[in-house]
């Protein structure tokens, strides 16, 4: 149990069977016991789990010492808790009050460490009271802005806000929205040169800033780093996003994710040379390679084969379906590192089926490493098969010297990237020709992390 958890007369108790010169400095350490527990209570308020009551008592904790005010170092200011469809009205949680809301404001304006923000529409009504909109805007230490408003709100918040934060999200809230005017959205930041993360949802298009009578000269801003566009729905008459513009106003890019219909982007061929990592759910049509690609299928790709033609990635992470592992066999021949999803992999009756199925097209791809990804749900189940799945796939592959089997979070947005859970790491030892099956020797946790972090960063490892 951790300490701080105590409880004051066990701890009277603990220090009573203390030699007394050393009971001194504990005791005055145990003065600070209490504040250093608000210090963690105080460190993150969530507003949707919170009721008006438990807001006030926060605002109201946090005012009584003067140092408080620095506890607080995130805040996600979201719609308020709604009641469930079986309860009455009479036990719906009202919206927080002006009193309340200027409580919430002054404690905001407060703090002097609060470095992540997450706001999301519908707290009260829209446009947000001034109160708050004064607070949020006036923090000086953000570095992580989480934004569903309106795009007006948004390009409000963003063009009066004080901090230089390194990470910008935005996913408009009024699904009528217009354009992203990306040149206002991030025009002040990209020049503090904090900037290095975007990620847009956007319903229509994106403006960026061009040159007078020049459309295709844009000015770039060479150090951001990372960028998603998320582009959920096609809006009659739209224009696609310019994927040959983004690549010329964001040059330094490494990470792009691009999600959403192919027929929300263009389709005319560009390069972007600085990027390394790339996470697609459509056919884009990039010319440079790029090292590690993610080919999502949660909508159909056909065109699986053009991308792996065109990118030459010696990582690839993908589903297992039938056209996929085809044009593998077809263009994989870059990759290095595979990573497979395969759905029921936890199932002992599917292993032969699938692995059969799986491990005699990838035969002659020269893979150093392969690893099957699952839900972090099923990994109990998996584990008791982890051997016998490896050992399958590895005498399939002649090529393997590791294998290995991944958990995943179950579900992920495309503005978080997959967050792994655990892992099983095998190195490939020996094969004989008259042997059925290698030999496998499991890898410790330690070994395994260095495996699987080698094979990310690299084509593969000697």
């Amino acid at each position: 149990m951790p300490f701080l958890q105590l409880d004051l007369d066990v701890i009277h108790a603990i220090l009573s069977h203390i030699e007394p010169k050393d009971a001194l400095p504990l005791a005055l350490t145990c003065t600070s016991l209490h504040e250093a527990a608000m210090r963690h209570r105080l460190a993150h308020v969530d507003i949707r789990t919170c009721t008006k009551e438990a807001l006030d008592s926060f605002c109201r904790c946090i005012a009584r010492n003067g140092l408080r005010p620095q506890y607080l170092t995130s805040i996600n200011i979201a719609s308020w808790p709604k009641p469930r469809p079986s309860q009455d009205n009479r036990d719906r949680e009202d919206p927080p009050g002006l009193e309340t809301m200027v409580r919430l404001s002054h404690t905001i304006s407060q703090t002097t460490r609060l470095s992540r923000l997450e706001w999301n529409q519908g707290m009260i009504v829209d446009p947000p009271p001034h109160c708050l909109l004064d607070a949020v805007t006036g923090i000086r230490a953000l570095t992580v802005v989480k934004l569903s408003l309106s795009c007006s709100v948004v390009c409000e918040v963003l063009s009066r806000m004080e901090s230089h934060p390194h990470t910008i999200m935005c996913k408009p809230s009024d699904t009528a929205a217009g354009s992203w005017n990306l040149h206002q959205v991030i025009s002040r930041f990209a020049n503090a040169g904090s900037l290095h993360t975007i990620s847009l949802e956007v319903q229509q298009a994106i403006t960026l800033h061009t040159a007078a009578g020049h459309s295709r000269d844009v000015v770039p801003w060479p150090s951001l780093k990372n960028l998603t566009i998320y582009r959920r729905f096609t809006v009659d008459g739209s224009v696609p996003v310019d994927l040959l513009l983004l690549s010329r106003a964001f040059p330094g890019v490494e990470r792009l994710r691009l999600f959403g219909d192919p027929e929300n982007f263009t389709t005319e061929p560009f390069a972007w040379p600085s990027v390394n990592f790339l996470h697609v759910n459509f056919p884009i049509h990039l010319t440079t390679a790029v090292r590690h690609v993610i080919v999502d299928s949660h909508y159909d790709l056909p065109q699986h084969g053009g991308i792996l033609e065109r990118l030459r990635p010696s990582v690839l992470e993908c589903e297992a379906r039938q056209h996929v592992m085809l044009d593998i066999i077809q263009f994989g021949d870059s990759v290095k590192f595979l990573q497979i999803i395969i759905k029921g992999a936890s199932e002992y009756g599917n292993v032969s089926r699938i692995y059969k199925s799986i491990g005699t097209r990838l035969k002659d791809v020269p893979l150093d490493g392969l690893a099957v990804m699952e839900w972090s749900s099923l990994q109990d189940a998996s584990r008791t098969n982890a051997l016998d799945i490896c050992t399958r796939l590895a005498s399939f592959v002649p090529s393997l010297q590791y294998v290995g089997m991944v958990w995943y979070t179950r579900k992920y947005t495309p503005n978080l990237e997959r967050e792994i859970v655990s892992s099983i790491w095998y190195k490939v030892v020996r094969r004989l020709e008259t042997a059925l099956a290698p030999t496998i020797v499991r890898l410790s946790d330690k070994e395994g992390d260095i495996v699987f972090a080698e094979l990310l960063a690299s084509s593969g490892r000697a």
